[in-house]
């Protein structure tokens, strides 16, 4: 029997290979041969290998840059001015990552002139808190908790922004994060973005929620919904035939 022993990572953590002729000349008996191993499993104290991909190649921190980037503000060469706040950025991260500030910072608009542009279609807490500009330079959201506003209005509102910006990834996540929200609180409000938005599982996972019997017969009563109804009568009708399939007879709907 031949034997061998060896690591399968070398000091600097680069994967060892055996080549296949080597194997075939000193190891292979009758078309076979036995491979036995076995795990060490090392202390907290041992020094850690460095962190590498098969291929030997150091992971990508660009991630890491563009945080860098974002936070220290440095070679800034645009400004929005949110309800008097000035927020920094820059012209280039901007129009990669938008097609709507693509147009705006570089093509014929008034904007491309601009050093400070004002923003009136977005609410002052979007700037304030800065998740949707976050979100342009990391491609996620930071803690967004704020003890004076429920995080789902901020998520409803980031929604709009990502809209209006063409941010599909924001929105796909605004989005989700909807989807697990819903409540007799947020039902409406949330129906009535799905509904501009065009966003169909949105909507019918609000309108489940809202044609619930017992959550009806409170929302329907309140000037959110009734205001709702009257813009948009199509989801009164929705809301119609769901009760109607729920019950053979609507005339004797109970309500529990």
């Amino acid at each position: 029997m031949w034997t061998f022993s060896k690591n399968c990572w070398d000091e600097n953590g680069i994967p060892w290979y055996m080549e296949r002729s080597e194997l075939e000349a000193n190891f292979l008996r009758d078309g076979c041969f036995t491979l036995v191993c076995s795990v060490t499993i090392l202390s907290e104290s041992y020094k850690e290998v460095p962190k590498r991909f098969v291929s030997g190649i150091m992971p990508s921190n660009i991630d890491d840059h563009f945080v860098d980037l974002f936070e220290r503000k440095e070679t800034t060469d645009v400004s929005f001015e949110v309800d008097g706040e000035i927020f920094t950025a820059h012209r280039s991260v901007l129009a990669a990552r938008s097609p709507v500030f693509n147009a705006e910072l570089f093509g014929s608009m008034t904007e491309s002139k601009m050093e400070t542009i004002a923003i009136k279609d977005i609410k002052p807490l979007i700037f304030k808190a800065m998740p949707m500009l976050h979100f342009i330079y990391t491609d996620s959201l930071p803690d967004m908790s704020d003890e004076n506003i429920p995080l789902v209005i901020i998520t409803q509102h980031l929604l709009v922004a990502a809209d209006r910006y063409g941010l599909d990834g924001l929105k796909s996540l605004c989005d989700d994060r909807l989807l697990r929200d819903i409540s007799m609180d947020t039902a409406i409000s949330t129906l009535a973005l799905a509904e501009e938005l065009d966003l169909e599982e949105l909507k019918d996972r609000c309108l489940c929620f809202i044609c619930e019997p017992k959550n009806l017969l409170l929302l329907s009563v309140t000037d959110e919904y009734v205001q709702l109804m009257q813009r948009y009568p199509s989801l009164l009708k929705k809301i119609g035939d769901d009760i109607r399939a729920q019950f053979q007879n609507p005339n004797q709907l109970a309500i529990s």
